[in-house]
């Protein structure tokens, strides 16, 4: 059957046509890889549940051989040394740790949170897992950390880096100074963060615990 040049002409337009009631196209990519940004979203806020859980599991297999625990409450701030830069807002954490080889190795698993005091900022949330190791007898200590940041409002970037700090007190409580090298890597950019945080650990001893635990028993 022979077509006209009207219904040629026609269909060549349905054929150039992209998703405007022509012929039916696939989506065109909306982001890296062929991924939307509500898609990368949500596989970063997946892949930081997932840390979560590995360290937390992480301390729970540590918690057979562990010595003592300890709770560090601290307030940080620094500056931002890349561009745009600037003070970073004041952060608050909780960290929960235990010791692995006696007092010289700790793991600690901190949770920051920024305050506002700083405009045009977004409220920040962080997971910060580290590793401290103490001097045996001057009273320094050296931290690795690794996390996640931006947990509440993305996106997801990995904050890493060492600190040195000091620490002293009594019994147990203690005081603890500290300055760090904290860079984040957001969505492909370096951002260097130099960081100073002032807090106070208390020390929960193991061995007294378990005998009052076995004594109320």
């Amino acid at each position: 059957m022979m077509r006209t040049d009207a219904q040629l002409k026609q269909d060549i337009e349905k054929d150039l046509s992209w998703g405007s009631g022509g012929i039916t196209c696939l989506p065109r990519p909306t982001g890296a890889h062929g991924r939307s940004t509500s898609q990368r979203w949500f596989m970063l806020r997946i892949a930081s549940v997932v840390a979560f859980l590995l360290a937390f599991g992480a301390v729970r297999e540590a918690y057979a051989d562990a010595g003592d625990f300890t709770l560090t409450l601290s307030a940080g701030t620094g500056w931002q040394a890349s561009s745009p830069t600037g003070r970073i807002p004041t952060n608050l954490m909780v960290s929960p740790g235990v010791e692995l080889l006696g007092h010289f190795l700790r793991l600690d698993i901190g949770l920051v949170a920024d305050l506002p005091d700083i405009e045009n900022r977004q409220f920040n949330i962080e997971v910060r897992p580290s590793l401290v190791a103490e001097l045996p007898v001057v009273p320094i200590y050296f931290r690795v950390t690794a996390g996640l940041a931006g947990l509440a409002h993305g996106p997801v970037a990995v904050a890493f880096g060492p600190s040195v700090g000091v620490r002293a007190g009594l019994g147990f409580v203690s005081l603890l100074g500290e300055i760090g090298y904290i860079p984040v890597v957001e969505s492909g950019n370096f951002v260097s963060i130099l960081e100073l945080r002032l807090g106070v650990a208390f020390g929960i001893d193991r061995a007294d615990r378990d005998d009052r635990r076995v004594v109320a028993e």
